[in-house]
């Protein structure tokens, strides 16, 4: 393809030797000379800048992968939730408290080409650590919320305190806070299954966002 400098100097050389062709030998020497020098430094230019410009076949090239990003984007998006979950009795496995937390839980993303062909990957307690580092985190909810607020606290925790933070944060219609000090994250949970619990709560979410002695405890944290 023919880049968008050659076409520029194609262009000077029309520009040039039509009416040199037009004049024919009406033209000077003077003349002739200062087109034959206009042309020569013409070309020169193009030749020299010629490998600093992409040509039109990059250009389209560029606009084509941009169309089929877009497009790869849009078909990953409606594969984010084609997961398969594995269900398993914990080690700890109690058969007369039987309910999700008697189980460990794992997924992953379901192993066909088009899923596979998007790359999707978890998210590794380091990058969690740092998208998470220096935030404050509320989660309101009923007793289901818990398992949010537990997912998230499982992407910057050990298993030894995620193990006290599961028997804190799931007693029975209560509230549970956490400062995450190596990361400076706090993390507050407020239960409030409904409407009513949410607006009778003292530690409601407008007064909550008003309170700063979490955001300070978590920007001293951080500070150490």
């Amino acid at each position: 393809m023919i880049g968008a400098v050659q076409l520029g100097v194609l262009a000077a050389c029309v520009v040039v030797l039509v009416p040199m062709a037009m004049a024919g030998y009406h033209l000077s020497r003077n003349k002739m000379l200062f087109f034959s020098g206009a042309l020569f430094i013409t070309l020169a230019i193009g030749v020299h800048l010629t490998p600093y410009f992409p040509t039109v076949n990059d250009f389209v090239t560029t606009v084509s992968s941009v169309v089929v990003f877009e497009n790869r984007r849009d078909s990953c998006l409606s594969h984010l939730h084609d997961v398969v979950w594995e269900v398993t009795p914990s080690p700890n496995f109690n058969p007369f408290n039987n309910n999700t937390v008697n189980y460990d839980k794992s997924w992953a993303w379901a192993s066909s080409s088009a899923v596979s062909a998007c790359g999707l990957q978890k998210l590794g307690r380091f990058d969690a650590s740092d998208l998470l580092n220096g935030s404050w985190i509320v989660v309101v909810g009923d007793s289901q919320a818990r398992l949010v607020a537990l997912s998230l606290l499982s992407l910057v925790l050990d298993s030894g305190p995620l193990e006290m933070v599961n028997k804190d944060l799931f007693k029975r219609h209560s509230d549970y806070q956490i400062v995450v000090g190596e990361i400076g994250m706090g993390l507050d949970f407020i239960w409030a299954p409904y409407p009513v619990n949410f607006q009778s709560n003292p530690r409601a979410l407008p007064p909550l966002f008003l309170q700063q002695k979490n955001m300070k405890s978590v920007r001293e944290v951080k500070r150490k």
